[in-house]
């Protein structure tokens, strides 16, 4: 739910007869959830609705799709067609912004989104998503501690088992 932070949370002791109120930017997480949930089927109808318009590129919504929003590339990804997705940049979409997004959080995403696209026929070009783990750890090793490093260094790993059985 990129975009939702939690904002607060208020639990009472384990006797208390006052209930847990957890909110998402000021709305209760349900409420929140649903939200989400309805956004990604909007984005998927829109998607759909798409195909007929003679400027609509199912591959660079994929890509967005992929990047943006797993959930809605698993709602859209049995549309598109082989063609389209072996036109699919998202190796290099996700390569080029490691320097920038390279949180545990982001990190795990992209590893997800990676091993989503190569099972549904998607191709990723594995070597392009190394070399930028490489540069964004390069990057990070002039300021950074470990810790900070250590999401990119997950995901590297995974790119590497990932290019292991690929």
């Amino acid at each position: 739910m990129r975009g939702w932070s939690a904002t607060r949370v208020d639990a009472r002791s384990p006797g208390s007869r006052r209930r847990c109120r957890c909110t998402v930017a000021g709305r209760p997480i349900i409420r929140a959830a649903r939200i989400a949930r309805e956004r990604h089927q909007e984005a998927i109808e829109y998607f759909e609705n798409q195909f007929d318009e003679p400027d609509f590129d199912p591959t660079q919504w994929l890509d967005i799709a992929l990047y943006y929003s797993p959930a809605v590339a698993r709602g859209i990804i049995d549309l598109v067609t082989a063609d389209d997705k072996a036109r699919s940049n998202i190796a290099e979409v996700i390569a080029d912004n490691l320097d920038i997004s390279y949180g545990a959080d982001e990190c795990q995403q992209f590893a997800e989104t990676i091993q989503f696209a190569l099972a549904n026929g998607v191709p990723v070009d594995l070597d392009v998503v190394l070399d930028g783990c490489m540069r964004a750890i390069d990057d990070l090793d002039t300021w950074a501690d470990d810790d900070v490093k250590e999401p990119l260094v997950r995901l590297r790993e995974e790119v590497l088992r990932l290019q292991g059985e690929h």
